[in-house]
């Protein structure tokens, strides 16, 4: 995907957040052709396929002032809509809407209310509408799937999974409702998401379900990849997929300061303890803060194959030595050459459950007293001892 490409799309997903007028101002500064194209691909990838029906032609028609873009879907049941060559006059119905409403409807949190939707045109060039009853239905079914690519609202993530082909859709059977718990705050943002480790082992095309279901579930998220294999032909608008190791720092801190910061890390990468941890040292110091770290298959990192030594299929036992091995390698405290504060200090929370961990960053310092402060006890009548600060 080209710069340009992805300075439109990043312009489109802003907009939304400042109403009619800064889409209107993006609209006619980037064109309606190259806006309305951005969101044609949005809506083929989020339409669900149509009901059991015959082939049907929709035209989605979207306007600008008097500008207008016109795009013929070939609709076919078990299948989402695809773009087809056919001339306008071809569509069996015509649906209209306004780019501006559309932006706003795709970009910004679910509305519940869809977009302003209007069929124009049905079954064009009949005087009368048909008594063909299954021709009647395969339009409607066709019409159905290309609205279904028009709204916010979204399936939940287990179901996402099984559509884009995730190849963990049978772990988020049981993880997708704490990722939906945790996630949920940040869902309508202008999200920015890591994931180490794309799927597919060598083959370029293969893998990348998870980024796919990533995109779906924030719909305003800029989504990466990385992954030690090259898979930039999965590359599309709003995935970005680059090569390399979870455990080379120097590709990491370029990784960051490229397409930092992150609003979440995904780590279902190599899992090998190792790499778990350098990935971590040099990544959630640049996550956000109210951002989360997500360590997966964490009993997969104990495994001796993984260079870990606790018990293979204890995840808690493995959570609790990740986190010390962390704090271990992450420090104590404000360091005196400026680098970043500790786990400890900047750790709001810690969620484990069954093979996964969620850190959330934050300010700890609830409760925290200063270092100059002694820690013994001082009740039952003994005096506090204070140290001057140094």
């Amino acid at each position: 995907m080209t710069t340009t490409r992805t300075e439109l799309v990043e312009s489109v997903l802003r907009s939304a957040s400042g109403g009619w007028r800064r889409v209107t101002e993006v609209v006619e500064r980037w064109g309606t052709d190259a806006v309305a194209a951005v969101l044609v691909d949005e809506i083929l990838f989020r339409s669900e396929p149509a009901a059991d029906c015959a082939t049907a032609t929709v035209g989605l028609e979207l306007t600008h002032g008097s500008a207008r873009h016109t795009t013929i879907l070939d609709v076919t049941g078990g299948s989402r809509p695809a773009r087809t060559g056919a001339a306008t006059a071809d569509a069996d119905v015509r649906l209209e809407c306004s780019i501006a409403d559309l932006v706003l409807e795709l970009y910004r949190s679910d509305t519940g209310r869809g977009p302003d939707m209007r069929v124009t045109r049905f079954l064009p060039g009949e005087d009368h509408l048909s008594s063909d009853t299954e021709r009647l239905r395969r339009i409607t079914r066709a019409a159905d799937a290309v609205v279904s690519g028009c709204t916010s609202h979204s399936p939940g993530l287990a179901t996402l999974a099984l559509r884009h082909d995730s190849d963990r859709c049978s772990s988020l059977q049981l993880s997708a409702p704490h990722f939906e718990r945790h996630f949920r705050a940040l869902r309508g943002q202008e999200v920015r998401l890591l994931e180490l480790g794309i799927g597919g082992y060598e083959r370029p095309d293969q893998g990348g379900g998870s980024l796919r279901m990533w995109k779906h579930f924030f719909p305003r998220g800029q989504i990466y990849g990385v992954d030690v294999f090259d898979k930039s032909p999965l590359d599309e608008d709003r995935i970005t997929t680059l090569r390399g190791r979870q455990d080379d720092r120097e590709f990491l801190d370029r990784l960051c300061r490229d397409h930092g910061p992150f609003d979440v890390v995904v780590d279902d990468g190599s899992h090998a303890a190792g790499d778990v941890l350098t990935a971590f040292e040099h990544l959630y110091p640049r996550l956000r803060p109210g951002g989360w770290y997500v360590i997966e298959d964490l009993s997969a990192s104990s495994w001796a194959r993984h260079d870990g030594d606790a018990v293979p299929g204890d995840s808690i036992a493995a959570a609790l030595a990740l986190v010390n091995a962390l704090r271990e390698r992450m420090g104590r405290g404000l360091r005196a050459d400026g680098g970043s504060p500790d786990l400890a200090g900047s750790l709001a929370g810690l969620n484990l459950h069954h093979n996964i961990a969620f850190l959330e960053k934050g300010a700890d310092v609830v409760g925290a007293l200063p270092q100059w402060v002694s820690r013994r006890p001082f009740w039952n009548g003994a005096t506090p001892q204070v140290h001057p600060a140094r």
